[in-house]
C-alpha cells in the first residue's frame, strides 16, 4: 500500500493479512427502538422462550411495540440460528387471519444402517416437520399440504433407499399475535451470516405477502448436521435435505432478498453508514404512504 502525506511524503508499506474475517467489522443489528415512527426490532438469536426467555420475551415486546407503529423493520443480520419458535411467534402476528395455511419448507432425512427413525422424527417434530398425514394437521392445514404435495417437484430426485419419507413444516394463521401487523408494511434485514433457523426464517417470510427482504443472500445451511470421529479426524456432516416451498435445496442456494444490497466502505467503519438499514426505513416509508400499505 502507498501512503501519501499531506507534506507529500510518500511511502510503500506492506500490510499482513488480518485473522480476522471482514465481517467482523460489518454493520448488524442494533438495540431495539422506534425510528420515526417505524418500530426497528433486532432479532439476535433465534432461541425460544425454553432455551432463552428474556431473548423470546424481547421479540414479542418488539413486535406488540410494532403493532402502535407505522411499520417494522426486523434485522436478524449475523443471526445464526437456533430453533424456529421465533418463525412461529412472528408469523402468528403477520399472517392475516382469514390466510391460508402455507408450507414452507420440506425435508427428507438420510437413512443408514442402524439409525433411530424414533430420533429422527424427534428432532424433525423440534424444528415443526411432520409427515403429510399426521394427526396434528387440521382440515385446512391438511388441504394445504396435499395442494402443496401435489405440485412440489423438487431440483433433486433422492432415492427411497437412501432417505425417509417428505415431511412439512407449515404456517397457519392466528395464534398468539392474531394478525395484527397483517397490512403493516415489513421489512427482514439479512446477510450470509443468516443460517439454520435464520435460513428457515427467511425461507418462511418469503411465504408470506407484504414482507420484503433486504440486504445479501443468506449462507445456507439446514442439513441438520451431525459430527463424525475419526482418528485425527472429525467431519460435520449433513443428515438431512432441505427444501424451500419452490423445491430449491436450502444448503445450494440460501435464501435470495427481494432487494440486493451492494455494501459501501461505510458499512465496515465503527460509526459509517448502515445501507441495508437505511433502504429499509425508506422502502417501509415508501409502503406505509400508499393507501394500501396498511
Amino acid at each position: 500500500m502507498t501512503l501519501a502525506a499531506p507534506d507529500g511524503q510518500v511511502r510503500d508499506v506492506t500490510i499482513g493479512l488480518t485473522d480476522k474475517p471482514a465481517d467482523t467489522y460489518r454493520k448488524g443489528p442494533g438495540r431495539a427502538r422506534t425510528i420515526d415512527g417505524i418500530e426497528y426490532l433486532p432479532i439476535l438469536e433465534m432461541w425460544g422462550a425454553d432455551a432463552s426467555p428474556s431473548s423470546f420475551a424481547a421479540v414479542r415486546a418488539g413486535l406488540e411495540r410494532a403493532c402502535r407503529a407505522d411499520g417494522l423493520v426486523i434485522d436478524i443480520r449475523g443471526n445464526g440460528g437456533g430453533t424456529r419458535d421465533v418463525l412461529h411467534l412472528v408469523a402468528s402476528y403477520l399472517l392475516p387471519p382469514d390466510a391460508e395455511p402455507v408450507v414452507y419448507s420440506a425435508a427428507r432425512a438420510l437413512v443408514w444402517p442402524g439409525r433411530d427413525q424414533a430420533e429422527v422424527e424427534e428432532a424433525f417434530a423440534r424444528r415443526y416437520l411432520f409427515m403429510p398425514e399426521h394427526d396434528r394437521w387440521s382440515e385446512r392445514e391438511r388441504r394445504a399440504i396435499a395442494r402443496f404435495v401435489e405440485g412440489f417437484v423438487p431440483e433433486v430426485q433422492l432415492p427411497a433407499g437412501r432417505f425417509g419419507p417428505l415431511h412439512v413444516s407449515v404456517l397457519s394463521p392466528g395464534g398468539e399475535g392474531g394478525g395484527r401487523l397483517a397490512g403493516t408494511p415489513v421489512v427482514v434485514l439479512m446477510d450470509e451470516r443468516c443460517a439454520s433457523a435464520s435460513d428457515v426464517f427467511l425461507a418462511a417470510m418469503r411465504c408470506i405477502p407484504g414482507v420484503t427482504l433486504v440486504g445479501r443472500p443468506s449462507s445456507g445451511a439446514s442439513g441438520m448436521s451431525a459430527w463424525h470421529e475419526s482418528p485425527g479426524v472429525a467431519i460435520k456432516l449433513s443428515t438431512m435435505v432441505s427444501f424451500t416451498s419452490d423445491g430449491r435445496v436450502l444448503d445450494w442456494h440460501g435464501v435470495p432478498p427481494h432487494v440486493p444490497i451492494e455494501l459501501t466502505p461505510g458499512d465496515f467503519t465503527r460509526g459509517g453508514d448502515d445501507t441495508a438499514l437505511a433502504q429499509a426505513l425508506e422502502l417501509v416509508r415508501t409502503q406505509a404512504a400508499r393507501p394500501e400499505g396498511r
